[in-house]
Protein backbone atom coordinates (compact mmCIF):
# COMPACT_ATOMS: atom_id res chain seq x y z
CA UNK A 1 0.00 0.00 0.00
CA UNK A 2 2.30 2.77 -1.22
CA UNK A 3 1.25 6.38 -0.92
CA UNK A 4 1.13 7.78 -4.41
CA UNK A 5 -1.97 9.71 -5.21
CA UNK A 6 -3.32 7.56 -8.01
CA UNK A 7 -6.90 6.36 -8.18
CA UNK A 8 -6.17 3.22 -6.16
CA UNK A 9 -4.47 5.15 -3.35
CA UNK A 10 -7.21 7.78 -3.28
CA UNK A 11 -9.86 5.07 -3.09
CA UNK A 12 -8.12 3.28 -0.22
CA UNK A 13 -7.45 6.35 1.89
CA UNK A 14 -10.86 7.92 1.30
CA UNK A 15 -12.65 4.77 2.39
CA UNK A 16 -10.31 4.23 5.34
CA UNK A 17 -11.15 7.76 6.48
CA UNK A 18 -14.86 6.98 6.13
CA UNK A 19 -14.44 3.85 8.23
CA UNK A 20 -12.65 5.82 10.95
CA UNK A 21 -15.31 8.53 10.91
CA UNK A 22 -18.29 6.17 10.87
CA UNK A 23 -16.88 4.01 13.68
CA UNK A 24 -16.28 7.09 15.83
CA UNK A 25 -19.75 8.38 15.03
CA UNK A 26 -21.33 5.03 15.87
CA UNK A 27 -19.85 5.24 19.36
CA UNK A 28 -21.36 8.66 20.20
CA UNK A 29 -23.35 7.96 23.36
CA UNK A 30 -26.26 9.68 25.06
CA UNK A 31 -24.38 9.22 28.33
CA UNK A 32 -22.13 12.04 27.08
CA UNK A 33 -24.62 13.94 24.91
CA UNK A 34 -26.84 14.52 27.96
CA UNK A 35 -23.93 15.67 30.15
CA UNK A 36 -21.84 17.90 27.85
CA UNK A 37 -24.52 20.53 27.34
CA UNK A 38 -22.17 23.52 27.59
CA UNK A 39 -20.59 22.62 24.23
CA UNK A 40 -24.01 22.51 22.57
CA UNK A 41 -25.25 25.64 24.35
CA UNK A 42 -22.27 27.56 22.97
CA UNK A 43 -23.06 26.45 19.42
CA UNK A 44 -26.72 27.39 19.89
CA UNK A 45 -25.77 30.85 21.19
CA UNK A 46 -23.79 31.65 18.05
CA UNK A 47 -26.37 30.28 15.61
CA UNK A 48 -29.58 31.43 17.32
CA UNK A 49 -28.44 34.72 18.86
CA UNK A 50 -25.25 35.70 17.02
CA UNK A 51 -23.09 35.97 20.15
CA UNK A 52 -21.39 33.63 22.68
CA UNK A 53 -23.46 34.58 25.74
CA UNK A 54 -25.11 31.76 27.64
CA UNK A 55 -28.56 31.80 29.24
CA UNK A 56 -30.40 33.22 26.22
CA UNK A 57 -32.16 29.97 25.29
CA UNK A 58 -35.46 28.95 26.88
CA UNK A 59 -34.39 25.30 26.92
CA UNK A 60 -33.89 24.06 30.47
CA UNK A 61 -31.04 21.81 29.36
CA UNK A 62 -29.09 24.95 28.37
CA UNK A 63 -29.46 26.57 31.78
CA UNK A 64 -25.87 27.67 32.59
CA UNK A 65 -24.05 25.37 35.01
CA UNK A 66 -20.42 24.58 35.64
CA UNK A 67 -17.73 26.40 33.66
CA UNK A 68 -19.29 29.82 33.06
CA UNK A 69 -18.93 33.29 34.57
CA UNK A 70 -20.54 36.70 34.63
CA UNK A 71 -18.63 39.46 32.85
CA UNK A 72 -20.15 42.94 32.67
CA UNK A 73 -23.70 41.60 32.74
CA UNK A 74 -23.24 38.69 30.31
CA UNK A 75 -22.74 34.99 31.02
CA UNK A 76 -19.79 33.50 29.13
CA UNK A 77 -18.30 29.99 28.94
CA UNK A 78 -14.93 29.74 30.68
CA UNK A 79 -13.53 28.01 27.60
CA UNK A 80 -11.74 29.06 24.46
CA UNK A 81 -14.35 30.07 21.87
CA UNK A 82 -13.11 27.93 18.98
CA UNK A 83 -14.96 24.77 19.94
CA UNK A 84 -18.29 26.63 19.96
CA UNK A 85 -17.62 28.36 16.64
CA UNK A 86 -16.64 25.07 14.99
CA UNK A 87 -19.73 23.30 16.37
CA UNK A 88 -21.92 26.21 15.27
CA UNK A 89 -21.11 25.49 11.60
CA UNK A 90 -22.81 22.06 11.41
CA UNK A 91 -25.58 23.22 13.74
CA UNK A 92 -26.44 26.08 11.39
CA UNK A 93 -26.68 23.58 8.53
CA UNK A 94 -28.80 20.98 10.30
CA UNK A 95 -31.04 23.67 11.78
CA UNK A 96 -31.66 24.93 8.25
CA UNK A 97 -33.10 21.51 7.32
CA UNK A 98 -35.35 21.36 10.38
CA UNK A 99 -33.32 19.54 13.05
CA UNK A 100 -32.78 21.81 16.03
CA UNK A 101 -32.09 21.58 19.74
CA UNK A 102 -35.70 22.62 20.36
CA UNK A 103 -37.20 19.93 18.12
CA UNK A 104 -34.88 17.04 19.09
CA UNK A 105 -31.96 17.96 21.34
CA UNK A 106 -30.34 14.53 21.38
CA UNK A 107 -30.34 14.03 17.63
CA UNK A 108 -29.20 17.60 16.94
CA UNK A 109 -26.38 17.37 19.50
CA UNK A 110 -25.28 14.01 18.07
CA UNK A 111 -25.15 15.35 14.52
CA UNK A 112 -23.28 18.47 15.65
CA UNK A 113 -20.72 16.24 17.38
CA UNK A 114 -20.47 13.90 14.37
CA UNK A 115 -19.82 16.76 11.95
CA UNK A 116 -17.39 18.60 14.24
CA UNK A 117 -15.18 16.73 16.73
CA UNK A 118 -15.72 13.27 15.21
CA UNK A 119 -14.99 14.54 11.70
CA UNK A 120 -11.88 16.46 12.79
CA UNK A 121 -10.62 13.46 14.75
CA UNK A 122 -11.07 11.08 11.80
CA UNK A 123 -9.27 13.53 9.49
CA UNK A 124 -6.37 13.65 11.96
CA UNK A 125 -6.19 9.83 12.07
CA UNK A 126 -6.06 9.43 8.29
CA UNK A 127 -3.50 12.24 8.07
CA UNK A 128 -1.30 10.46 10.61
CA UNK A 129 -1.63 7.22 8.66
CA UNK A 130 -0.66 8.89 5.38
CA UNK A 131 2.15 10.86 7.03
CA UNK A 132 3.65 7.79 8.67
CA UNK A 133 3.94 6.13 5.28
CA UNK A 134 4.97 9.06 3.12
CA UNK A 135 7.23 10.99 5.51
CA UNK A 136 8.50 8.32 7.91
CA UNK A 137 8.55 5.56 5.29
CA UNK A 138 6.59 3.17 7.51
CA UNK A 139 5.04 0.04 6.07
CA UNK A 140 1.26 0.29 6.07
CA UNK A 141 0.75 -2.48 8.65
CA UNK A 142 2.78 -0.87 11.50
CA UNK A 143 1.28 2.50 10.55
CA UNK A 144 -2.26 1.13 10.73
CA UNK A 145 -1.68 -0.62 14.07
CA UNK A 146 -0.26 2.59 15.54
CA UNK A 147 -3.19 4.67 14.27
CA UNK A 148 -5.69 2.14 15.60
CA UNK A 149 -3.96 2.23 18.99
CA UNK A 150 -4.48 6.00 19.02
CA UNK A 151 -7.95 6.33 17.52
CA UNK A 152 -9.56 3.21 18.96
CA UNK A 153 -7.22 2.08 21.74
CA UNK A 154 -6.92 5.15 23.96
CA UNK A 155 -8.98 7.95 25.51
CA UNK A 156 -8.89 9.56 22.05
CA UNK A 157 -12.02 7.58 21.05
CA UNK A 158 -14.32 8.65 23.93
CA UNK A 159 -13.42 12.32 23.47
CA UNK A 160 -13.92 12.08 19.70
CA UNK A 161 -17.57 11.45 20.50
CA UNK A 162 -17.92 14.80 22.29
CA UNK A 163 -17.83 18.29 20.75
CA UNK A 164 -14.78 18.84 22.92
CA UNK A 165 -12.06 21.48 22.67
CA UNK A 166 -9.10 19.26 23.59
CA UNK A 167 -9.70 16.66 20.87
CA UNK A 168 -10.20 19.38 18.24
CA UNK A 169 -7.02 21.24 19.21
CA UNK A 170 -4.95 18.04 19.44
CA UNK A 171 -6.11 17.06 15.95
CA UNK A 172 -5.14 20.47 14.55
CA UNK A 173 -1.73 20.17 16.16
CA UNK A 174 -0.78 16.84 14.60
CA UNK A 175 -2.21 17.99 11.25
CA UNK A 176 0.12 21.01 11.39
CA UNK A 177 3.06 18.66 12.03
CA UNK A 178 2.45 16.59 8.91
CA UNK A 179 1.38 19.45 6.64
CA UNK A 180 4.73 21.13 7.32
CA UNK A 181 6.48 17.83 6.47
CA UNK A 182 8.18 17.71 9.85
CA UNK A 183 8.31 13.94 9.56
CA UNK A 184 10.23 14.01 6.26
CA UNK A 185 13.89 12.89 6.22
CA UNK A 186 16.69 15.43 6.45
CA UNK A 187 17.56 16.83 3.05
CA UNK A 188 13.90 17.09 2.04
CA UNK A 189 13.24 20.45 0.31
CA UNK A 190 11.42 23.04 2.38
CA UNK A 191 7.63 22.80 1.98
CA UNK A 192 5.97 25.34 -0.26
CA UNK A 193 4.55 28.63 0.98
CA UNK A 194 1.00 27.28 1.09
CA UNK A 195 1.98 24.36 3.32
CA UNK A 196 3.90 26.58 5.73
CA UNK A 197 1.07 29.10 5.98
CA UNK A 198 -1.59 26.40 6.46
CA UNK A 199 0.47 24.57 9.06
CA UNK A 200 1.11 27.71 11.11
CA UNK A 201 -2.55 28.72 10.71
CA UNK A 202 -3.59 25.44 12.35
CA UNK A 203 -1.22 26.10 15.24
CA UNK A 204 -2.81 29.52 15.68
CA UNK A 205 -6.25 27.90 15.64
CA UNK A 206 -5.12 25.56 18.43
CA UNK A 207 -5.04 28.56 20.78
CA UNK A 208 -8.49 29.62 19.53
CA UNK A 209 -9.84 26.16 20.42
CA UNK A 210 -7.93 25.19 23.57
CA UNK A 211 -4.99 26.47 25.60
CA UNK A 212 -4.08 22.95 26.76
CA UNK A 213 -1.59 22.17 23.93
CA UNK A 214 0.04 25.62 24.05
CA UNK A 215 3.47 24.31 25.08
CA UNK A 216 3.42 21.54 22.48
CA UNK A 217 2.42 24.11 19.85
CA UNK A 218 5.35 26.29 20.92
CA UNK A 219 7.71 23.33 20.63
CA UNK A 220 6.38 22.66 17.13
CA UNK A 221 7.18 26.25 16.20
CA UNK A 222 10.73 25.71 17.44
CA UNK A 223 11.03 22.53 15.37
CA UNK A 224 9.79 24.48 12.33
CA UNK A 225 12.66 26.92 12.70
CA UNK A 226 15.24 24.20 13.35
CA UNK A 227 14.19 22.26 10.27
CA UNK A 228 13.35 24.98 7.78
CA UNK A 229 15.59 27.80 9.08
CA UNK A 230 14.56 31.44 8.80
CA UNK A 231 13.60 31.27 5.13
CA UNK A 232 10.12 30.09 6.03
CA UNK A 233 9.70 32.45 8.99
CA UNK A 234 7.60 35.12 7.17
CA UNK A 235 5.12 32.50 5.95
CA UNK A 236 4.96 30.81 9.35
CA UNK A 237 4.37 34.16 11.04
CA UNK A 238 1.66 35.07 8.53
CA UNK A 239 -0.17 31.77 8.97
CA UNK A 240 0.09 31.90 12.75
CA UNK A 241 -1.35 35.42 12.90
CA UNK A 242 -4.23 34.44 10.62
CA UNK A 243 -5.01 31.44 12.84
CA UNK A 244 -4.67 33.43 16.06
CA UNK A 245 -6.65 36.48 14.90
CA UNK A 246 -10.14 35.06 15.68
CA UNK A 247 -9.10 34.58 19.33
CA UNK A 248 -7.61 38.06 19.60
CA UNK A 249 -10.72 39.56 18.03
CA UNK A 250 -13.06 37.58 20.32
CA UNK A 251 -11.17 38.61 23.46
CA UNK A 252 -11.13 42.26 22.39
CA UNK A 253 -14.84 42.40 21.55
CA UNK A 254 -16.16 40.59 24.62
CA UNK A 255 -13.50 41.17 27.30
CA UNK A 256 -11.98 44.45 26.11
CA UNK A 257 -8.45 43.04 25.85
CA UNK A 258 -7.13 40.87 23.00
CA UNK A 259 -4.90 38.81 25.30
CA UNK A 260 -7.39 38.35 28.17
CA UNK A 261 -8.46 34.70 28.02
CA UNK A 262 -11.88 33.48 29.16
CA UNK A 263 -10.62 31.42 32.09
CA UNK A 264 -8.56 34.38 33.33
CA UNK A 265 -11.49 36.79 32.92
CA UNK A 266 -13.61 34.36 34.93
CA UNK A 267 -10.82 33.69 37.46
CA UNK A 268 -10.93 29.92 37.00
CA UNK A 269 -7.66 29.43 38.85
CA UNK A 270 -7.62 25.62 38.88
CA UNK A 271 -5.62 25.78 35.63
CA UNK A 272 -3.22 28.46 36.89
CA UNK A 273 0.34 27.43 37.73
CA UNK A 274 0.48 26.02 41.27
CA UNK A 275 3.98 25.12 42.48
CA UNK A 276 3.55 22.69 45.34
CA UNK A 277 5.69 19.57 45.76
CA UNK A 278 2.87 17.47 47.24
CA UNK A 279 0.55 18.46 44.39
CA UNK A 280 3.29 17.75 41.83
CA UNK A 281 4.08 14.25 43.15
CA UNK A 282 0.38 13.41 43.36
CA UNK A 283 -0.19 14.46 39.74
CA UNK A 284 2.88 12.58 38.44
CA UNK A 285 1.57 9.43 40.11
CA UNK A 286 -1.92 10.11 38.77
CA UNK A 287 -0.76 10.39 35.16
CA UNK A 288 2.05 7.84 35.02
CA UNK A 289 2.03 5.78 38.20
CA UNK A 290 -0.23 3.54 40.23
CA UNK A 291 -3.45 5.49 40.04
CA UNK A 292 -6.86 4.80 38.56
CA UNK A 293 -6.46 7.34 35.75
CA UNK A 294 -2.85 6.46 34.86
CA UNK A 295 -2.04 6.46 31.16
CA UNK A 296 -0.69 2.92 31.65
CA UNK A 297 -4.26 1.83 32.40
CA UNK A 298 -5.95 3.53 29.43
CA UNK A 299 -3.42 3.20 26.60
CA UNK A 300 -0.35 1.16 27.60
CA UNK A 301 0.66 0.66 23.97
CA UNK A 302 0.93 4.41 23.37
CA UNK A 303 2.99 4.71 26.55
CA UNK A 304 5.39 2.27 24.92
CA UNK A 305 5.35 4.49 21.81
CA UNK A 306 6.15 7.59 23.84
CA UNK A 307 9.11 5.85 25.47
CA UNK A 308 10.50 4.59 22.15
CA UNK A 309 10.72 8.17 20.86
CA UNK A 310 13.92 8.39 22.88
CA UNK A 311 15.37 5.31 21.16
CA UNK A 312 15.05 6.64 17.61
CA UNK A 313 18.12 6.93 15.34
CA UNK A 314 19.88 10.23 14.65
CA UNK A 315 17.76 10.86 11.56
CA UNK A 316 14.86 11.58 13.94
CA UNK A 317 16.71 13.77 16.43
CA UNK A 318 14.18 16.56 15.89
CA UNK A 319 11.50 14.27 17.32
CA UNK A 320 13.65 13.86 20.41
CA UNK A 321 13.85 17.65 20.65
CA UNK A 322 10.08 17.82 20.33
CA UNK A 323 9.68 15.21 23.05
CA UNK A 324 12.17 16.98 25.31
CA UNK A 325 10.65 20.43 24.89
CA UNK A 326 6.98 19.87 24.07
CA UNK A 327 6.45 16.80 26.23
CA UNK A 328 8.57 18.19 29.04
CA UNK A 329 6.88 21.59 29.23
CA UNK A 330 3.40 20.13 28.80
CA UNK A 331 3.92 17.56 31.55
CA UNK A 332 5.46 20.21 33.79
CA UNK A 333 2.35 22.35 33.30
CA UNK A 334 -0.30 19.67 33.89
CA UNK A 335 1.50 18.36 36.98
CA UNK A 336 1.75 21.86 38.45
CA UNK A 337 -1.88 22.92 38.33
CA UNK A 338 -4.50 22.00 40.88
CA UNK A 339 -6.92 20.09 38.64
CA UNK A 340 -6.57 16.70 36.97
CA UNK A 341 -9.40 17.46 34.56
CA UNK A 342 -12.24 17.23 37.10
CA UNK A 343 -14.58 14.38 36.05
CA UNK A 344 -13.06 12.64 33.05
CA UNK A 345 -12.31 9.26 31.50
CA UNK A 346 -8.59 8.69 31.75
CA UNK A 347 -5.92 11.39 31.60
CA UNK A 348 -7.63 13.88 29.28
CA UNK A 349 -4.83 16.39 29.67
CA UNK A 350 -2.43 14.01 27.91
CA UNK A 351 -4.48 14.05 24.68
CA UNK A 352 -2.13 16.48 22.82
CA UNK A 353 0.82 14.12 23.36
CA UNK A 354 -0.86 10.92 22.16
CA UNK A 355 -0.48 11.50 18.37
CA UNK A 356 3.27 11.97 18.80
CA UNK A 357 3.46 8.82 20.93
CA UNK A 358 1.64 7.15 18.02
CA UNK A 359 4.52 8.16 15.72
CA UNK A 360 7.03 6.59 18.12
CA UNK A 361 4.97 3.41 18.26
CA UNK A 362 4.73 3.17 14.45
CA UNK A 363 8.50 3.57 14.05
CA UNK A 364 9.11 0.96 16.74
CA UNK A 365 6.76 -1.54 15.09
CA UNK A 366 8.29 -0.78 11.70
CA UNK A 367 11.75 -1.58 13.08
CA UNK A 368 10.43 -4.94 14.30
CA UNK A 369 9.05 -5.69 10.84
CA UNK A 370 12.34 -4.76 9.16
CA UNK A 371 14.56 -6.59 11.65
CA UNK A 372 17.04 -9.18 10.39
CA UNK A 373 15.21 -11.97 12.25
CA UNK A 374 11.51 -11.02 12.30
CA UNK A 375 10.54 -14.56 13.33
CA UNK A 376 12.91 -14.84 16.29
CA UNK A 377 11.26 -15.83 19.60
CA UNK A 378 12.01 -12.45 21.17
CA UNK A 379 10.38 -10.46 18.36
CA UNK A 380 7.40 -12.82 18.18
CA UNK A 381 6.95 -12.36 21.94
CA UNK A 382 7.05 -8.56 21.57
CA UNK A 383 4.49 -8.69 18.76
CA UNK A 384 2.15 -10.77 20.91
CA UNK A 385 2.55 -8.29 23.77
CA UNK A 386 1.68 -5.49 21.34
CA UNK A 387 -1.53 -7.27 20.33
CA UNK A 388 -2.52 -7.86 23.97
CA UNK A 389 -1.91 -4.20 24.87
CA UNK A 390 -3.82 -3.07 21.77
CA UNK A 391 -6.78 -5.24 22.79
CA UNK A 392 -6.68 -3.85 26.33
CA UNK A 393 -6.58 -0.28 25.05
CA UNK A 394 -9.44 -1.03 22.67
CA UNK A 395 -11.61 -2.43 25.46
CA UNK A 396 -10.85 0.61 27.61
CA UNK A 397 -11.59 3.06 24.77
CA UNK A 398 -14.86 1.44 23.72
CA UNK A 399 -16.02 1.23 27.35
CA UNK A 400 -15.45 4.96 27.84
CA UNK A 401 -17.08 5.84 24.53
CA UNK A 402 -20.23 3.79 25.12
CA UNK A 403 -20.76 4.40 28.84
CA UNK A 404 -19.63 8.03 29.01
CA UNK A 405 -16.62 10.02 30.17
CA UNK A 406 -18.10 11.79 33.19
CA UNK A 407 -16.47 9.86 36.00
CA UNK A 408 -15.37 11.70 39.11
CA UNK A 409 -13.65 8.91 41.05
CA UNK A 410 -10.32 9.43 39.33
CA UNK A 411 -8.47 7.16 41.76
CA UNK A 412 -10.51 4.19 40.49
CA UNK A 413 -9.94 2.25 37.27
CA UNK A 414 -12.99 3.66 35.53
CA UNK A 415 -13.23 0.96 32.86
CA UNK A 416 -13.76 -1.66 35.57
CA UNK A 417 -16.21 0.56 37.45
CA UNK A 418 -18.25 1.20 34.31
CA UNK A 419 -18.36 -2.46 33.29
CA UNK A 420 -19.56 -3.34 36.80
CA UNK A 421 -22.12 -0.54 36.87
CA UNK A 422 -25.78 -0.82 36.01
CA UNK A 423 -25.60 1.82 33.29
CA UNK A 424 -27.96 0.84 30.47
CA UNK A 425 -26.58 0.32 26.99
CA UNK A 426 -28.53 -0.37 23.81
CA UNK A 427 -28.94 1.19 20.39
CA UNK A 428 -31.26 3.68 22.09
CA UNK A 429 -28.17 5.13 23.78
CA UNK A 430 -26.27 5.34 20.47
CA UNK A 431 -28.26 7.92 18.47
CA UNK A 432 -26.56 7.51 15.10
CA UNK A 433 -27.10 3.75 15.18
CA UNK A 434 -30.67 4.25 16.35
CA UNK A 435 -31.62 6.72 13.62
CA UNK A 436 -29.26 5.77 10.78
CA UNK A 437 -28.04 2.27 11.71
CA UNK A 438 -28.78 0.61 8.38
CA UNK A 439 -27.12 3.44 6.46
CA UNK A 440 -24.02 3.41 8.71
CA UNK A 441 -23.56 -0.35 8.52
CA UNK A 442 -24.09 -0.32 4.75
CA UNK A 443 -21.51 2.44 4.29
CA UNK A 444 -19.00 0.66 6.55
CA UNK A 445 -19.45 -2.58 4.60
CA UNK A 446 -19.13 -0.88 1.21
CA UNK A 447 -16.01 1.04 2.30
CA UNK A 448 -14.37 -2.13 3.63
CA UNK A 449 -15.17 -4.02 0.41
CA UNK A 450 -13.83 -1.18 -1.74
CA UNK A 451 -10.55 -1.17 0.21
CA UNK A 452 -10.21 -4.95 -0.18
CA UNK A 453 -11.02 -4.67 -3.88
CA UNK A 454 -8.40 -1.94 -4.36
CA UNK A 455 -5.75 -3.91 -2.45
CA UNK A 456 -6.41 -7.25 -4.10
CA UNK A 457 -7.81 -6.21 -7.47
CA UNK A 458 -5.12 -8.12 -9.40
CA UNK A 459 -5.84 -11.33 -7.53
CA UNK A 460 -9.56 -10.82 -8.02
CA UNK A 461 -9.04 -10.10 -11.72
CA UNK A 462 -6.93 -13.25 -12.13
CA UNK A 463 -9.52 -15.29 -10.22
CA UNK A 464 -12.42 -14.14 -12.39
CA UNK A 465 -10.32 -14.55 -15.56
CA UNK A 466 -9.48 -18.14 -14.63
CA UNK A 467 -13.10 -18.77 -13.66
CA UNK A 468 -14.29 -17.43 -17.01
CA UNK A 469 -11.75 -19.59 -18.85
CA UNK A 470 -12.91 -22.69 -16.98
CA UNK A 471 -16.55 -21.95 -17.74
CA UNK A 472 -15.71 -21.29 -21.40
CA UNK A 473 -13.68 -24.50 -21.56
CA UNK A 474 -16.47 -26.61 -20.09
CA UNK A 475 -18.98 -25.00 -22.47
CA UNK A 476 -16.74 -25.80 -25.44
CA UNK A 477 -16.35 -29.43 -24.27
CA UNK A 478 -20.10 -29.80 -23.89
CA UNK A 479 -20.70 -28.48 -27.43
CA UNK A 480 -18.04 -30.83 -28.84
CA UNK A 481 -19.72 -33.86 -27.23
CA UNK A 482 -23.06 -32.84 -28.66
Amino acid sequence: MKLNFNKQSLLIHTNLFLIFWLLIGSSISLHDIDKYTLQQAGADAWVSYGNPRLGQSSLSIFRPTGDFFNFEGGLYPAKQPGQFVISAIPYALIKAVGISYESNYRLAATLVTFFSASLISALALIMIFCGLKSQFNCHWKPALIAVLSLGFGSQWLPYSGIAHHDIMASSCLIAAFFIAKLGAPYGTPQPGKTRLILSALLIGLCFFISMLPAFVAGALGLIFLLRWKLKGLPFLALGFLIGLSPLLLYNYIYFGNPILQANVAGNFNDTFLYLNIKNFLHHVNAYFGFYGMSQWVYAPLLMLGGITLWQLPKAFNYLKWLAATGFGLHIFYITNIQTLGTCSYGPRYLLPLLPFACIGLALFLNSLKNSAKPSSPAIVFVKNVVLVLLAWGGLSAVTGALFGTINCRLNKVQMVSLLQSNKPLSTEHLPLLQHYGVLLISMLTISALLILAALYHRRLLNFFTQLQERISGKTAEAKAKN
